[in-house]
């Protein structure tokens, strides 16, 4: 299973690669875990490509996983969402015809979701469902949570990893985990 995200992804925050969202869920289902995760990176293509989550897709396909878990939306602009959300997913089915494909709900760190990152949401969820992929809406895990979120204030730390970790298996398809 090839993770594609930010920081979150990345595992920024937890105190050890392997208690990080991604290889606690992994662990959990007996997947092999390729995360590609790239801290400040996004869906846009406007960005530095660095930054871009399109190299995470390239090394994704290379890799030809059975799944793959898209999350993300923090590291947005207005100017780069839409081409940017729907080129990942078009891009993936290209080179992942048979691949499960899932993109998790963005994450938000705060007690009001912002507009803007509503937006880039419901981009996500239409834009995977295009391709015949799924959508997995975990809803808004750090509402009021900031007891998560001590070490910097944006990152999760262990515990806000495993939340993230649970939330994502229990929305999974059962026949691929949950």
């Amino acid at each position: 299973v090839a993770f594609i995200g930010d920081s979150y992804t990345s595992g920024v925050g937890a105190s050890d690669p392997s208690l990080r969202w991604s290889t606690l869920l992994a662990t959990a289902n007996g997947w092999e875990e390729l995360n590609l995760g790239v801290s400040g990176s996004s869906y846009g293509q406007g960005l530095d490509e660095w930054n871009s989550y399109a190299l995470q897709v390239e090394k994704a396909i290379a890799a030809q996983p059975d799944v793959v878990i898209g999350s993300g939306g923090l590291n947005m602009s207005e100017l780069d969402q839409e081409l940017g959300v729907e080129s990942v997913f078009t891009d993936l089915r290209a080179g992942l015809p048979d691949a499960r494909i899932l993109a998790v709900s963005p994450f938000w760190v705060s007690t009001a979701y912002p507009a803007q990152l509503t937006l880039t949401a419901n981009l996500i969820k239409s834009d995977v469902a295009a391709v015949g992929g799924e959508y997995l809406d975990i809803g808004h895990l750090f509402e009021d949570e900031f007891q998560y979120f001590e070490l910097d204030g944006l990152h999760p730390d262990d515990a806000g990893h495993q939340l993230i970790a649970n939330a994502v298996d229990a929305g999974l398809p059962v026949e691929i985990g949950g």
